[in-house]
């Protein structure tokens, strides 16, 4: 999961016919997944790198707490979240962290529309926060008309990453050359 212009999503769970299900419908659309056995390490992993979807077999993660720490996850927040949940099992918690609520046994067709209705939201999230790698040295000038050295990191539809030494802040209005 690398590719940062690849859709990329986790399922959490270890039953081998949600596992098998998901993955070829993400395979279809070619999403890459991830399975994680243990949901800690897809708690983790919300920490170390941008995801567009996760599943999260209720039964595995009753409480899911994958799909909590998602709403609260910096890079993950906007990703789509699927709750996979037994039929008998009251849907009211599912509903509320989830942005689909699937019903377990799955069956092929439901899964495909759910994840087909989704793809568009991930596609829309991912083009709102892709950034482009564009390293180069720049002047920069800032409100005060202070001149410093810096060099751009990296480039989005809303901002630019750069290092200086001058003393700036997130959101601080700057001229760059």
């Amino acid at each position: 999961m690398n590719n940062p212009c690849e859709l990329q999503a986790v399922l959490v769970g270890s039953d081998p016919a949600v596992i098998d299900s998901i993955i070829a419908c993400l395979d279809q659309l070619g999403i890459v997944g991830a399975v994680y056995a243990q949901a800690a390490s897809a708690v983790e992993t919300l920490a170390r790198q941008k995801v567009d979807a996760f599943f999260v077999d209720g039964e595995f993660d009753p409480e899911l707490s994958v799909l909590k720490g998602m709403r609260s996850s910096r890079s993950s927040r906007g990703a789509v979240g699927f709750a996979i949940v037994a039929r008998q099992k009251s849907l009211t918690e599912a509903s509320r962290v989830a942005d689909f609520v699937m019903d377990k046994p799955l069956a092929p067709l439901s899964v495909n529309r759910a994840v087909r209705a989704a793809y568009g939201i991930m596609l829309k999230e991912r083009k709102r926060y892709f950034r482009h790698s564009l390293r180069g040295p720049v002047d920069v000038t800032d409100a005060t008309y202070r001149k410093f050295i810096g060099h751009t990191i990296n480039l989005s539809q809303s901002g630019i990453a750069l290092e200086c030494a001058a003393p700036l802040a997130g959101g601080d209005t700057v001229q760059i050359v």
